[in-house]
């Protein structure tokens, strides 16, 4: 391999999911879900938190989710104005 494929810049294709099938986006998905779940129930099941704070810790957790997954659908933190608008 040579020094400039270390140091150039990936192509626009690489980085774009336009050539990911959707059973590899789906394995890759599968994946992120099930180390998430380990993790998850290895420090909720180590007895160190009661019901309401293993409650409270999913519900944090869910909600993360929620806004990663409109984050990386919409690219935005905040919602966008319809064009047109003010």
């Amino acid at each position: 391999m040579t020094g400039a494929a270390w140091t150039s810049r990936p192509s626009r294709e690489a980085l774009s999911a336009g050539n990911r099938t959707r059973p590899r986006a789906l394995i890759a998905w599968s994946v992120r879900v099930v180390l998430l779940t380990v993790m998850l129930w290895g420090v909720f099941t180590s007895g160190r938190f009661g019901p309401w704070e293993v409650a409270l810790g999913l519900v944090g957790v869910a909600g993360c989710a929620v806004a990663a997954w409109a984050f990386f659908r919409t690219g935005s933190w905040w919602p966008r104005s319809p064009p047109g608008s003010a």
